[in-house]
């Protein structure tokens, strides 16, 4: 008898000191190690990329119960593969990969569903069963925004049909597909009157300086160009860089439409020398999407394998006369998002 009492002694003792299992005491912590880790692969780390780390990086400082770590693959889809296997050596709960090449990307989820890592992908064209969870924007809301901003100022200037010179980000990508098409289906009465007819259609690969020499090319071979439509304002700076190089007069001799209403995009608004632009609210969407991710990867279950919003309630036409009301707009916005 003594001995069996000294035996259950001394297992009390040893069970009072075994260590928490943090697998079972963190939900989302899927490897025990008492972090809820995400990585983000990102696809690149251009301008509007380093924005958008900005906030996360600023969410998540904001949240200490939660790791962030990001890789970024600088477009190149075999690098993005190898940042997948990077991440998951790091021992992240949920990696969130923002989607290069759709063959390498089934690849980084294989890997994840292998490791028992959730995956996360941004928007919801990769249609990988093993993905867990879809968010993003919807790039067609983009054009829907844009047309609206074109359609409201033609009907303000009914003498003038503009003759567009189209300035795409890249020829492949189906966002900029979506954004082209969102355009042209919200303009299609004036494009059916005459009264906005793309003339010329090209890239210049999203930057500055492609856009400038293509404008100066257009200048001179469409003598009747009167507008520069880009889907960046990176784009539409450099359009009005070759206007203004031409000695004529941006917003008055050719009327320039961007999209993003970033920080350098709206000095030319301020100047009077960008017509309109799509402003996008990035630190307010930023937030939503990357509350939605944390909470996922604390566990939490959404209803819906896809959240993609009705993104327009980011989106606002942004124009030199409207420009004190966006910005008190976006302060709104970002206050109702984050419950501030």
């Amino acid at each position: 008898m003594k001995r069996l009492l000294a035996i259950l002694v001394v297992l009390t003792l040893a069970l009072a000191c075994a260590p928490i299992s943090f697998a079972e005491a963190v939900p989302g912590d899927s490897n025990g190690d008492g972090i809820i880790r995400v990585g983000w692969a990102a696809n690149n780390m251009d301008e509007t990329k380093a924005l958008y780390l900005k906030y996360y990086q600023e969410f998540f400082a904001s949240h200490p119960e939660s790791d962030f770590v990001y890789t970024s693959a600088e477009g190149l889809a075999e690098k993005q593969v190898g940042d997948v296997d990077s991440l998951i050596a790091l021992g992240c709960d949920v990696i969130w990969i923002s989607v290069i090449d759709p063959t390498a990307a089934y690849s980084c989820v294989d890997a994840c569903h292998n490791a028992n890592v959730r995956i996360i992908t941004y928007g919801d064209k990769l249609k990988h069963p093993d993905v867990d969870l879809e968010v993003g924007n919807r790039p067609y809301d983009y054009g829907v925004v844009q047309g609206s901003i074109i359609s409201k100022w033609l009907d303000a200037n009914p003498d003038i049909n503009l003759k567009v010179g189209y300035i795409r980000g890249d020829l492949a990508s189906q966002q900029v597909a979506d954004t082209y098409q969102g355009l042209i289906d919200t303009i299609a009465e004036y494009i059916e009157s005459g009264r906005f007819e793309i003339i010329v259609d090209d890239t210049a690969t999203w930057r500055s300086a492609d856009a400038m020499l293509k404008t100066e090319d257009w200048i001179q071979a469409y003598p009747e160009l009167n507008s520069i439509v880009c889907q960046n304002d990176e784009m539409a700076i450099g359009a009005i860089q070759a206007i203004n190089a031409a000695g004529l007069k941006p917003n008055k001799d050719v009327f320039v439409f961007g999209k993003d209403g970033n920080a350098h995009g709206r000095e030319y608004i301020l100047s009077g020398e960008m017509t309109a632009t799509v402003f996008i609210d990035h630190r307010a969407s930023c937030f939503y999407f990357v509350d939605i991710i944390n909470r996922f990867a604390h566990g939490e279950q959404f209803p819906q394998k896809t959240i993609i919003p009705d993104f327009t309630m980011f989106l606002a036409e942004l124009t030199p006369e409207s420009y004190d009301e966006v910005m008190a707009w976006s302060e709104a916005k970002y206050a109702e998002v984050t419950g501030g």
